[in-house]
């Protein structure tokens, strides 16, 4: 696994890093940066690079058993926002400030925490939660900490791009048997569906 870049206009690729084990590349707010995740034995960490292959950096210094998936830039650049298992293997999303490479953690949920999304204006993170027993969109506020369910569905649903040009996240959900979907979410909808109530003697 690494890093390239596919130009359209020759039909080219142009590798970017060299047996790195380099998965999820995505790009700055600029265009002129890639942050990926790479892996050395069971470790992973941050890596920036410049697109014309030069400045590569490490940017976190992870040592011990580390995955860390779906990192992205914030709309104006100074920070980035990722999922991780940590030390207690769970994992969660975290912010990093790229001026100061200090990451502080997110979300703590006991279920599992990724695909995170930015909104264009940096203060709403909308992203995939199994918290519920099924993947659902949830969305949360930089700006006070609160956390809001915003998909109910009972299959699965998972966040994956920014709408352009629109107000939603670009989604897709199994509707059936092998059938997957593609679909927009308001990433503030409200929720209906009640929580689930068993009598006790049922729960086992």
């Amino acid at each position: 696994y690494d890093v390239k870049i596919w130009d359209n206009e020759t039909n080219a690729t142009r590798r970017l890093t060299e047996s790195m084990r380099a998965i999820h590349p995505s790009f700055s707010p600029d265009g002129e940066k890639i942050i990926f995740v790479s892996h050395a034995n069971s470790v992973a960490n941050l890596y920036t690079i410049n697109i014309d292959g030069s400045d590569l950096q490490q940017i976190t210094q992870y040592e011990y058993d580390t995955q860390i998936l779906c990192p992205s830039y914030s709309p104006d650049g100074s920070q980035l926002v990722f999922a991780m298992a940590d030390k207690d293997a769970n994992m969660d999303l975290y912010l990093l400030e790229v001026s100061t490479g200090s990451a502080r953690r997110l979300t703590d949920n006991p279920a599992v925490d990724y695909n995170p999304i930015w909104h264009p204006g940096g203060d709403f993170i909308t992203y995939t939660s199994h918290s519920g027993s099924t993947p659902n969109l949830h969305t949360l506020s930089l700006l006070s900490g609160e956390f809001k369910q915003v998909s109910d569905v009972g299959d699965a649903i998972w966040s994956w791009q920014w709408t352009p040009k629109d107000t939603t996240i670009m989604s897709t959900t199994l509707n059936d048997v092998d059938t997957v979907r593609v679909i927009k979410v308001d990433p503030h909808r409200n929720i209906s569906t009640q929580a689930l109530v068993m009598r006790d003697m049922y729960t086992r």
